[in-house]
């Protein structure tokens, strides 16, 4: 998340045109709030890590780029870390 917002700052113009091209934009919605009460339940973790992977789990994605060694506890997933790219 920190990344993220690192590169929010940056530009408007480089999150625009070098990120949003190569990644999906994915919509929450109501049906996403079950998924994330389960896996705020199963790992007791934040709010905002519990909906990544409801989205995740929704567009059946297995894998994302995280420094965030939380989502190591993970069963579900696999963290990549970001220093591998």
């Amino acid at each position: 998340m920190q990344l993220f917002v690192w590169i929010l700052s940056l530009s408007p113009y480089f999150f625009k045109n070098i990120v949003l091209p190569y990644v999906e934009v994915i919509p929450i919605d109501e049906s996403d709030i079950e998924i994330m009460e389960n896996y705020l339940i199963k790992y007791d973790i934040k709010p905002s890590y519990a909906i990544h992977l409801a989205t995740m789990e929704k567009k059946s994605i297995s894998h994302i780029v995280s420094e965030d060694e939380e989502f190591d506890r993970i069963k579900e997933i696999r963290r990549i870390w970001l220093s591998k790219f």
